[in-house]
């Protein structure tokens, strides 16, 4: 199908009222979430990118990621808790060469062992949201299904 075929059908229908998803459609870009109502911070937004290849055929690349605001929070955390184990480390060890006790270092562990609960955080919320990113991809491959020619 042609790539104008299918960014006019998304956006018809995201446009519609009693649309179940959310999301924003440019020419070679298609973005899918769940309505604000039942979005949580740890549902996932479906990327497709649309590239039209020889022959006129056209390849739609789909992803599934963490929304933008979610993705910001756990950067934010895992970069603020490596910051400050780099400061404990820095901090330890002049207090160490300077003959004194490096009491700080005591939390690289803490830090690691936060890193850690981050990172379980996050795979259980992929794990919770699973269902969301079936309902996603069911809802793109029903626009494909009706848009496809038949044979």
């Amino acid at each position: 199908m042609a790539r104008a075929t299918l960014v006019h059908a998304a956006r018809e229908r995201l446009g519609r009222p009693d649309c179940p998803f959310a999301g924003a459609v440019l020419s070679d870009h298609i973005w899918l979430s769940l309505p604000k109502d039942r979005r949580r911070l740890w549902s996932p937004v479906l990327e497709l990118q649309l590239r039209e290849e020889a022959a006129g055929r056209l390849r739609i690349s789909g992803q599934f990621g963490p929304a933008p605001g979610a993705w910001t929070l756990f950067l934010a955390l895992y970069a603020f808790t490596v910051l400050c184990a780099g400061l404990a480390l820095l901090w330890g060890s002049s207090v160490w060469l300077l003959g004194g006790r490096p009491t700080i270092l005591w939390a690289l562990p803490g830090a690691g062992l936060l890193l850690l609960l981050l990172h379980g955080i996050a795979q259980r919320g992929q794990r919770a949201t699973r269902h969301q990113m079936v309902e996603l991809r069911h809802c793109v491959q029903t626009l494909l299904d009706e848009l496809e020619p038949s044979a």
